[in-house]
């Protein structure tokens, strides 16, 4: 799930996104995209997001990762 982005800023997050749905979650490839994943879906355009809040809500139950980032 994606917050306080425009529609053209979700729409290059997501496609910057490596991990398909309901494929098995890498947390490597989740802190990659992270730390360097999401400047680069953003590489050329002024990037003015101070702050990205990250949260995983993880149900072992049905064996779900859910992802929430917010751009602030």
């Amino acid at each position: 799930m994606l917050t306080g982005l425009s529609v053209d800023g979700e729409r290059r997050v997501r496609a910057a996104w490596k991990i398909p749905a309901g494929a098995v979650f890498d947390k490597s490839a989740y802190e990659t995209f992270v730390s360097s994943g999401i400047q680069q879906a953003f590489a050329g355009l002024p990037f003015h997001y101070e702050k990205i809040g990250r949260f995983l809500q993880q149900d072992p139950q049905k064996a779900i990762v859910d992802v929430l980032l917010d751009f602030q």
